[in-house]
């Protein structure tokens, strides 16, 4: 793999880009030990979250370092998901999201 130029923002971000680009194998590598982490690739995960949205909210509730990074991949799967997090970060400013994904796909 090819080293990449991206440093870890000290706030929440938005990491978008094509498939294939290494947005995953970057966030895996740099938040290897995120507090909270959210595959929305993984059938699991995703059928939690579109199940329960709040899920997500309560989940960074539990968390105790208040510090903590929360990683959510392929964000644009379920983008009611985005307001769970906007309402966490307006609530709770201290937690950091680091979010990716690529394309919107159809059908989901």
């Amino acid at each position: 793999m090819n080293p990449r130029l991206l440093n870890l923002p000290e706030r929440s971000f938005f990491l978008f880009g094509p498939r294939g680009t290494g947005k995953s194998v970057w966030l895996n590598q740099t938040l290897a030990n995120a507090s909270l982490r959210i595959d929305l690739l993984k059938s699991g995960d995703y059928l939690r979250c579109k199940r329960d949205p709040e899920m997500t909210a309560r989940e960074v509730a539990a968390l105790e370092d208040s510090n903590s990074w929360i990683v959510i991949d392929e964000v644009q799967k379920l983008p009611q998901l985005l307001n769970e997090i906007h309402a966490i970060l307006f609530e709770r400013e201290h937690f950091r999201f680091a979010l990716s994904g690529s394309s919107t796909r159809t059908g989901n």
